[in-house]
């Protein structure tokens, strides 16, 4: 059982790179970023109740989604106690059912927070590009740990959890964490040996439309990236928004809902970020500007909204923002475009095609060289067999039984 602070920020931190997150609940809530160096000495001023740390790291001192530099955990929030399971009984819940059961990897270490317990599972460090493959993770951890009293809410990549040897001042009991083992999971293999299985690709192409999984993964992805290109956006010009503040605070706040699903948390987001204005606007201007945002994102789970909005010509309900319109709408130059990853026209697409083919020798961009050597195969295959079934070329080349027959057919 760990019972140090020290020892216990060393198990998660060890070679961190990046600023860590320590904070304390008082009056008021007090936090301050360190290097992964800097935490021993730092730890002398932060004992006592209540006090947190970041399970990731940041690559400057604001915890927030889109500061993240280093994706070092995935974990959950259990709070059993609200159910009236005590953290022991959890602990075998996770370990003898859904370990055994193999719906989930065994913890590194949990953390008994003084009323709940908290499993936290090491990773093989990653950057934020990793965030929305992490997060589709870190959701379905959560979701299998419902029985026990997840929390929902305690899923972004910022949140803080507490630190062993502090108190609970709820229940003035000791936090203590308890290793299970050291080994540091791979994020890609925590994808393919626990998030469901995509269905076969035929099907999916019957249906018209992708598995859930893949939707949700890539819609999580553009929201990320739509929200690094706000940031980004804002840094180019030096923090110098006037005339667009609130738009950019409203689409921060809206794609922050999306994301993380959880409204209180992309507003204090979006009242820190708006605090990097050269000229700030004030926390009633930001609600007020903002708040139609998390209107819209409930929306998005309504069946009648989105039917009604489908019906009105729009891809569903909540906003849906072209890239030409974000583009008027900001005032996003060309040369600006180049540094974006997502908001972009298509002359900066067509741009971009270009340099890739830039160097290669048949001129193709990856996608094309991809399309092409399944092509190759497929009719490899016919040839070196001719008594080979189109099904049984589409499994080994991992396309789909009509690609081959069209294929096969132009040959």
């Amino acid at each position: 059982m760990i019972t140090k602070p020290k020892k216990h920020l060393q198990l998660q931190h060890s070679n961190a790179d990046g600023y860590i997150t320590l904070a304390k609940k008082g009056a008021n809530w007090r936090q301050y970023h360190y290097k992964a160096e800097e935490l021993g000495q730092a730890l002398q001023e932060w004992t006592g109740m209540d006090v947190y740390f970041s399970i990731n790291t940041f690559y400057i001192p604001f915890r927030r989604v889109t500061n993240v530099r280093q994706l070092r955990a995935v974990y959950a929030d259990v709070d059993c106690y609200l159910l009236n399971f005590l953290p022991e009984y959890t602990v075998g819940f996770i370990e003898e059912i859904l370990v055994e059961d193999g719906d989930l990897p065994t913890p590194n270490f949990y953390i008994f927070s003084g009323q709940g317990v908290c499993p936290i599972w090491r990773i093989q460090a990653v950057p934020y590009q990793a965030l929305p493959l992490w997060q589709s993770i870190q959701d379905n951890f959560i979701k299998k740990l419902k029985a026990v009293g997840s929390d929902p809410r305690a899923r972004d990549a910022a949140r803080v959890f507490r630190v062993a040897g502090t108190k609970n001042s709820k229940n003035n009991a000791t936090v203590t964490v308890v290793q299970r083992h050291e080994e540091l999971y791979d994020l890609k293999e925590l994808r393919d040996l626990f998030l469901p299985k995509i269905k076969e690709y035929e099907e999916r192409k019957k249906k018209g439309r992708k598995p859930k999984i893949v939707q949700m993964f890539n819609i999580q992805k553009l929201h990320h990236s739509r929200l690094l290109d706000l940031e980004k956006l804002c840094e180019m010009r030096g923090w110098q928004m006037v005339g667009y503040r609130e738009f950019v605070c409203f689409l921060r706040r809206y794609w922050l809902c999306c994301f993380l699903d959880d409204p209180e948390e992309a507003l204090e987001d979006v009242l820190s970020f708006n605090k990097q204005f050269l000229k700030p606007l004030s926390k009633s201007e930001i609600v007020r500007a903002t708040k139609s945002a998390e209107k819209a994102w409930l929306a998005r789970s309504s069946k009648e909204a989105d039917r009604i909005a489908k019906e009105r010509g729009y891809p569903g309900a909540g906003y849906n923002y072209s890239n030409a319109k974000l583009i008027e709408e900001l005032d996003i130059t060309e040369d600006e475009q180049k540094h974006l990853r997502t908001i972009i026209d298509q002359s900066e697409k067509n741009r971009r095609r270009r340099e890739s083919r830039r160097g290669r020798d048949d001129g193709l961009t990856m996608r094309e060289r991809s399309k092409l050597n399944n092509k190759e195969m497929v009719i490899k295959l016919k040839q070196n067999n001719p008594n080979i079934t189109h099904q049984e070329i589409a499994d080994k080349v991992d396309v789909s039984r009509s690609y081959v027959t069209k294929i096969l057919g132009k040959k």
